[in-house]
Order: C-alpha cells, then structure tokens, then sequence
C-alpha cells in the first residue's frame, strides 16, 4: 500500500514524536484534500520508485 506519508518519506517504524506527527499531518491532508486527482499523483510517485531507472 501506499500513501500520502509514504511518498513523503514517513514510512516504517516511528522511532520519533516528530516523525509521527509528520506522518499523522500527511494522513490529516490526505483526508481532507482527497481527490482522483490526488490519488493519481500519489500511484504516479509510487511507480516511480518502483520501476528502475535505465542506464
């Protein structure tokens, strides 16, 4: 799965207050701003960590 914070870089364990709520603020926005468009913008930026680069 992926999200708002994930595209962000707030993925994996929290191991700060800080990260969590950075984490939790992107999950807030995502909520409030959702959009098809937002979802397409975060799968667009999912693929593009997912899919290597060519040499």
């Amino acid at each position: 799965m992926t999200g708002l914070a994930q595209i962000r870089g707030y993925r994996g364990a929290t191991d700060t207050e800080a990260h969590l709520t950075n984490r939790l603020q992107s999950d807030l926005e995502y909520i409030r701003d959702w959009s098809p468009w937002l979802d397409l913008k975060i799968m667009t930026a999912t693929l593009k960590v997912l899919v290597p680069k060519r040499p």
